[in-house]
């Protein structure tokens, strides 16, 4: 007898679901029976195979053909399949290899998670995600943006097989949003061995970025003091919805939330300034400057109005000023055109009586008015007071009585005496001093609430410097009030003397109308008197303090007085009236 063999044996299939399957058995010299096993369970060994419907055994009984044959494949028919034939007395059982049979899924269609439109930002790695499940096998993803097949090195696929042999498959594609990527398609192709063409599914980029700004400023050439400045930014932003922040010098202007900042008449102080526009909107901001170059012409920032020194003593007189371009700066003295310096100090040796006097520094700036300021060489000196001798007020009235001195230099102290006793804040509620410096000296006020009898009298007003001391008398005195019937007789005499001259004026009018076809006649020069002008004046406490200022120790030069004319201005007498 000859052995049992094979002539066909089964091989791996893949088979898509619902179709039929078929695994190949031929034997030859076949003596035992035949069946097929599934995952090692015995199916039978009928032809027909009865308890299973959509199993049989197809093929030439003759030739001894026992194809397996499965028809509408579901996934249960999914396993391992192996042909046998049993033994005999006469002849030993074989068995086939074991053979896989695939069933295939394809997947569902994939789904992008960002879609239909994936927000990415500017240059911001960002993960796009494509899920596909439910494949058998799993599916296989490839990206293409704008049509075009992306590097595989920029994806990654996972794939999670579940109970019912179906896997889902996740891939991940790592883009860096470019400008020319918004708008464009970027597509997840996917595919299995069930499919003939691949499952393909659209995302469109919307690439968001900050404000891409420009500044710009109106005015082209170089920007003069006074100037109106206007500063402009714009560009473009996605989303398009900017707000607008304005710094200066890194200090927010809240008022500006416009896209432009105007700086009307701008002037000096914005100088060397930077100003900065922001722009704002949902993914970040984005800021331009620009420093300010203001060109403006010399101002003074520091300057001595005077600078005293003793005879023989070096000087050093100061003048500094700002402007841009910075400004330069001469010294003359007053009465002369002769440069004696240049730059800020004007250094002056050995000082004596002739370099006393009043010294120019002038400032200038090229394109703009040259602007100069006095400053007085002094000589050091003791105190003078320079004030009228009597003040006027009434009882029960507060009284103001005022003490100038002319002191270089300033004032140690000022104070005030009556009867031997030193009046200041402490020692009265009546009594008050307050002492004010002057660009020379000091000015001190005693005030005195609601005076009485005894207050009226002498009052002793002593200043003091380094160099000596000073003291004058001061009286408060009382001011006489006119009796009742003298002021009423006043009033009824001044309403007569106007009634007077409106009838003169009356009367003259009409005598004027009498005569008007008269002839004229013009007065001779022989008969006509000329007329004078009389100009009298008074001598004020200026006038007397300058005569006895150049008798004292503080003779410095011959136009010193011009000096104190010009700079020490009292705009009123010190007699004080007060009701």
């Amino acid at each position: 007898i000859q052995p049992q063999e094979f002539v066909q044996i089964p091989v791996n299939q893949s088979v898509i679901e619902g179709s039929t399957a078929t695994l190949k058995c031929q034997v030859r010299n076949r003596v035992g029976n035949l069946q097929w096993t599934k995952n090692k369970y015995a199916l039978g060994i009928d032809r027909n195979l009865p308890n299973y419907e959509r199993y049989s055994m197809v093929g030439n009984p003759a030739r001894d053909e026992f194809h397996l044959r499965i028809v509408s494949v579901k996934l249960e028919d999914d396993g391992l399949y192996q042909c046998q034939v049993g033994q005999t007395e006469a002849a030993e059982g074989i068995r086939s290899n074991t053979v896989k049979l695939t069933v295939l899924f394809p997947p569902d269609p994939p789904q992008i998670l960002e879609a239909p439109i994936a927000a990415v930002i500017l240059g911001k790695p960002t993960n796009i995600t494509c899920l596909v499940k439910n494949g058998k096998p799993g599916a296989k993803i490839t990206w293409y943006l704008a049509g075009k097949l992306m590097n595989r090195k920029l994806y990654s696929t996972e794939m999670f097989t579940k109970s019912n042999k179906r896997v889902d498959t996740k891939g991940n594609i790592m883009l860096i949003p470019k400008t020319e990527h918004s708008g464009k398609l970027l597509e997840c192709h996917a595919i299995n061995e069930a499919l003939q063409n691949p499952y393909v599914t659209r995302v469109t980029l919307n690439v968001q970025y900050p404000p891409d700004i420009t500044m710009k400023i109106n005015i082209t050439g170089k920007i003069r003091q006074g100037m109106n400045v206007q500063l402009a930014c714009e560009g473009f932003a996605n989303p398009q919805q900017i707000k607008w922040k304005w710094y200066r010098n890194g200090k927010h202007l809240a008022r500006q939330t416009a896209s432009v900042l105007n700086l009307p008449s701008i002037s000096h102080v914005y100088h060397d300034n930077t100003i900065t526009c922001e722009a704002t909107n949902s993914i970040g901001s984005t800021r331009k400057e620009k420093r300010l170059d203001i060109k403006y012409g010399p101002r003074f920032i520091s300057a001595s109005s005077h600078v005293a020194v003793d005879p023989r003593e070096n000087a050093k007189l100061k003048c500094e000023a700002d402007g841009n371009p910075q400004p330069s700066i001469i010294w003359r003295k007053k009465g002369s055109h002769n440069i004696l310096g240049s730059g800020s100090t004007l250094e002056l040796v050995e000082v004596n009586d002739a370099d006393l006097g009043t010294y120019y520094c002038t400032a200038t700036v090229v394109g703009f008015s040259e602007i100069s300021r006095e400053v007085l060489l002094l000589k050091n000196g003791p105190p003078r007071i320079m004030s009228d001798g009597k003040f006027y007020t009434s009882q029960e009235k507060t009284a103001h009585i005022e003490c100038i001195a002319i002191s270089v230099p300033k004032p140690v102290s000022m104070y005030w005496m009556k009867n031997g006793r030193t009046l200041d804040n402490t020692n009265s509620d009546r009594f008050s001093t307050n002492n004010e410096e002057l660009p020379y000296g000091m000015k001190s006020t005693l005030e005195i609430l609601k005076v009485h009898k005894e207050d009226f009298g002498s009052y002793n007003c002593s200043v003091a410097n380094k160099y000596g001391e000073d003291i004058a008398i001061i009286t408060l005195a009382e001011k006489d009030v006119l009796p009742m019937p003298y002021i009423i007789g006043g009033a009824v005499g001044s309403v007569a003397v106007i009634l007077i001259i409106i009838l003169a004026c009356v009367i003259y009018h009409r005598y004027k109308n009498t005569d008007s076809g008269a002839d004229s006649y013009t007065d001779s020069d022989s008969t006509m008197e000329k007329k004078k002008d009389v100009k009298s004046e008074s001598p004020t406490l200026m006038g007397q303090w300058r005569q006895d200022y150049n008798k004292d120790l503080y003779r410095y030069s011959d136009n010193f007085d011009e000096v104190y004319n010009s700079k020490v201005r009292f705009s009123q007498h010190y007699h004080t009236y007060l009701v």
